[in-house]
């Protein structure tokens, strides 16, 4: 749950479309519960639209692209939201996640729902076109080949929102 913020308990919050690292259009819509986010349609858009839909009540996220279904959890994020989640988890209780804490969440590409791992790597300043900025940095690391790299800097200054987010495949 995000700190010092109003409740959007069963409200949607669309997200403006984002370009990812291979210039396809990405949107997810979720809405925020008690316990986080929680994500209910994840879109990659490259030649064709192909989505994710989550179903919280039943546990599964289904796919338009054919994919069977996959169980999911309650905490379960999207390859956008999940970034979100961790600020929330940060903001709610920095003092859990010290230097060295790993972090698993599952998270939905519009393909398959996999098991991410992010690893607290320290602080980290950060030279940014508004200035220097202190940040706490996260990374996943890859597991098999053509897997994703992601990478975010949470800005305690900012109540632990991404100051920087990279995702690369590997």
């Amino acid at each position: 749950m995000l700190v010092d913020r109003p409740r959007l308990a069963g409200v949607a919050v669309p997200r403006p479309n984002q370009r990812n690292h291979a210039g396809n259009e990405e949107e997810d819509v979720k809405r925020k519960i008690e316990r986080g986010l929680q994500p209910r349609r994840f879109g990659d858009r490259s030649r064709s639209e192909r989505a994710a839909h989550f179903d919280f009540s039943n546990g599964r996220v289904t796919f338009s692209a054919n994919t069977p279904a996959a169980p999911i959890e309650p905490g379960a994020q999207d390859r956008l939201s999940v970034f979100l989640q961790l600020a929330s988890l940060l903001a709610a209780a920095p003092e859990r996640y010290p230097t060295g804490t790993q972090i698993a969440m599952t998270t939905v590409s519009a393909r398959a729902a996999d098991v991410w791992t992010f690893t607290v790597e320290g602080e980290q300043t950060l030279d940014l076109p508004v200035g220097t900025m202190r940040t706490m940095q996260l990374q996943r690391l890859p597991r098999r080949d053509y897997d994703q790299k992601a990478q975010v800097w949470l800005a305690p200054e900012l109540g632990y929102l991404p100051a920087r987010i990279s995702r690369e495949v590997l």
